[in-house]
């Protein structure tokens, strides 16, 4: 059993867990507001994840992309990324290990990036910001991912303040969960950093950056993942959601 969140894992064969799979992350996070403090940040996405059995390294090869994108609103203010915009991002590719025999599941560093690219330390390395993205080193790393001409990656501020931004982004974290049957996966995710820089906007004074630190209730981070047929996309991701597959609450307690 994992004592934090009173999951028991399930055996399974070496290499069972490799085909397709929909997964909902739940991120939680610490926001600074200038003037107003702390507020609770964060949000939930869905993805499409695909995971491969290596059989000589012993451990699985993993991407996703993501299907869906829902931001926490805080001081009346909401982010929103579009669908089309999320289809565009780069798949992120990591590795992870199972022990198939008592059920536990980890993913290596997690680096997933929006709108930049070839940085030199991809986790340490600042990321471009308004001041400096459009001179070198920066201008170099910074990638018009989604492809509308503008810097980066375009979000939507809307509600007490409305703007578009073209940001850079950079969470890194990791999976910590349990194996509970050959179809579904539950645990923590351990975050590291969360950054989102405005190279740019609409409202010149909203662009800038900003930093978010953990909530510091490591069970407000998690995800939940189970297996949908092989060969499926995003839609089929939305419709395991939409039909309770995917847990709309966490689905475990830090009970024994």
């Amino acid at each position: 059993m994992d004592e934090e969140t009173g999951l028991v894992g399930y055996p399974v064969r070496e290499g069972a867990l490799a085909g397709t799979w929909a997964q909902k992350t739940v991120f939680a996070t610490i926001v600074p507001i200038p003037i107003l403090g702390d507020r609770e940040g964060g949000g939930s996405s869905t993805r499409l994840v695909r995971r491969s059995w290596n059989a000589p390294e012993k451990l699985y090869e993993e991407s996703f992309v993501r299907c869906t994108n829902d931001v926490l609103e805080v001081e009346g203010t909401k982010t929103i990324v579009k669908e089309a915009t999320l289809e565009k991002i780069a798949p992120v590719h990591y590795s992870a290990q199972a022990s198939h025999g008592d059920g536990t599941y980890r993913s290596e560093l997690i680096i997933d990036l929006w709108g930049v690219r070839n940085l030199p330390d991809p986790v340490e390395t600042p990321l471009p910001t308004k001041d400096n993205y459009q001179s070198p080193p920066q201008s170099e790393w910074v990638w018009d991912e989604d492809g509308d001409g503008k810097p980066g990656v375009t979000v939507f501020m809307r509600g007490t303040l409305s703007a578009d931004l073209y940001v850079c982004k950079r969470n890194v974290y990791s999976f910590d969960g349990t194996v509970l049957s050959g179809d579904l996966i539950q645990g923590l995710i351990r975050q590291l950093k969360s950054e989102s820089n405005s190279l740019a906007s609409t409202v010149s004074w909203v662009a800038g950056e900003g930093s978010a630190t953990p909530n510091p209730d490591p069970l407000r981070s998690w995800f939940d993942m189970v297996r949908i047929p092989d060969g499926a996309g995003c839609d089929e991701v939305r419709q395991a959601l939409a039909e309770g597959k995917l847990s709309e609450e966490r689905p475990f307690r830090n009970e024994p």
